[in-house]
């Protein structure tokens, strides 16, 4: 009787289980600065944004164009650049094509434990979060990376430039270029 239960049980919570494994597998597939709104649309299996904004042109250091989406696997955010630095929306971006993936947010419906992940978390900058019991804000800045976990549970991940794309950031180049002019 108590295999019975325990059967039931797993039965009832291992569709659980791979719907965590799946948003992972699926955020793990996206590539800053090289995967497009097709390719994210693809993955995830969407078709229409909730919401869709040109920051470029609603924000004075705008450069990206965000959408968000409701999945099945929880709340999906992403930002597109709108052109590299040549570009006229794009003074205080990076030189990523436009339409090309540079931040991606999931807020899983599926909390799972963080080490299911899969990642090295010793390579992670650990910060606690002090006004939220239990919270704490996992970087893993030559990557990209960032988590939320609360009591040892992913809430968000976060893909982001990694710390190589940074040095793309169309400021710098402004900079050189004017240095170089002189």
């Amino acid at each position: 009787m108590k295999f019975l239960c325990l059967f039931i049980i797993g039965l009832i919570f291992s569709p659980l289980e791979c719907l965590g494994q799946t948003w992972i597998s699926k955020m793990k597939q996206l590539e800053t600065s090289k995967s497009t709104r097709s390719d994210v649309e693809r993955v995830f299996d969407l078709s229409t944004p909730i919401l869709r904004r040109n920051l470029a042109e609603t924000e004075v250091d705008g450069w990206t164009e965000l959408f968000e989406y409701e999945t099945r696997y929880g709340d999906l955010e992403v930002k597109f650049s709108t052109g590299g630095c040549s570009s006229q929306q794009n003074k205080a971006g990076y030189d990523v094509p436009a339409g090309r993936l540079v931040l991606a947010i999931l807020h899983p419906a599926k909390r799972m434990k963080i080490g299911v992940l899969g990642y090295d978390l010793s390579r992670f900058r650990i910060e606690r979060v002090n006004d939220i019991d239990g919270a704490l804000e996992y970087e893993h800045s030559e990557r990209g990376i960032s988590l939320s976990v609360i009591k040892g549970r992913v809430t968000r991940i976060q893909f982001d430039l990694s710390k190589d794309q940074l040095e793309l950031d169309c400021r710098k180049s402004a900079e050189l270029s004017a240095l170089d002019g002189v």
